[in-house]
Formats: C-alpha cells, structure tokens, sequence
C-alpha cells in the first residue's frame, strides 16, 4: 500500500476541520488508522501548512502524533472559494528574483545601444536589491501598460478570455 494516501488525507483534514477551532486528538488510532499511517499522512498535511500537529516523542526514538488542528489554509483548501484573500479581493503574483533580472537583462541586451553600456547595465540588474528590483519592476510594468498603444483593448480582451500560458 502507497505510504501516503490522499483519501486518508482528506479524510484527516475534514475530520480537523470539523472540530476548528479546537484539535482533533488522537488516542493511538485516527479513522481507523494507527502508527505509521497517522504519522505519514498527517506530517505529509502539515508539510503543506493544512493542519498543525502536537507530537510525543523525539525523532531519534520515534514521535507520535498526539493532536490534529486545521489551520486557515486548510480550511481555504477545503472550502475550494479562495480564503480570506477573495473576500479582500487580494491577488498575489509570486515571481522569483532571478526570473525578473533575466526579463529586465534579455531586455538590455536585445536593445540598441554600446555593448560596453548594456554590459554595465547587466551587471547592475544583477546586484539589485530585491527592494529595489520590486520598485523598477513595478515602474516597468506602469511604463509598459502606459506605452502600450492597444493596453485598454487588450485588458477588455483578458478579461473576457482565460489567459493561456504561451508555455
């Protein structure tokens, strides 16, 4: 049998879920379950910040899983609407460091110009601080929705249709 079992998952997330605020406890046995199993699965959900546990033990001799409690994200997970973050109406958009140096870097280097400029300018990008990366990217983006002559139409037309990953 796989270790990890996603209908015992789900099965340990609603149970918590059920009982939020309070923990589930567990006596030896948790939906019909015990050792291995309940360690596993519930490790697995708390890995992934759906559930927080209370253990015994110590990892050297062996620890077990003494209560379950669901957390906001695996309550969020649950309900499938988005949290609290659709009723605020927040979107984040997570993107890596490197990845937007490389944007801003491919984009200096296919520009007309002195390479010598354009390879100061690389390296620059290159040593920026993450604060100061996020303020020229949200510049740039500001800058290129400005300059872009069809960025109201092609907003309307975003909106309308999902936006496919060229990817």
């Amino acid at each position: 049998m796989e270790k990890l079992d996603r209908e015992y998952q789900l099965r340990i997330l609603q149970a918590a879920a059920d009982v939020y605020p309070q923990q589930l406890l567990v006596h030896g046995e948790l939906l019909g379950r015990s050792g291995a199993e309940i360690e596993i699965n519930c490790a697995y959900l708390e890995e992934h910040k759906f559930v927080e546990l209370s253990w015994v033990g110590s990892p050297n001799s062996g620890r077990v899983v003494v209560s379950v409690a669901a957390t906001a994200a695996g309550i969020d997970y649950l309900k499938n609407d988005g949290g609290v973050g659709a009723i605020l109406n927040v979107l984040t958009v997570r993107l890596e460091t490197d990845t937007v140096k490389e944007i801003f870097i491919e984009r200096v280097r296919s520009a007309n110009g002195d390479r010598t400029a354009k390879d100061r300018l690389v390296e620059q990008i290159r040593t920026l601080s993450a604060e100061r990366l996020k303020e020229m990217t949200k510049r740039a983006l500001s800058a290129g929705l400005t300059s872009l002559p069809n960025s109201l139409s092609l907003v309307e037309t975003w909106t309308r249709e999902p936006v496919r990953s060229p990817y």
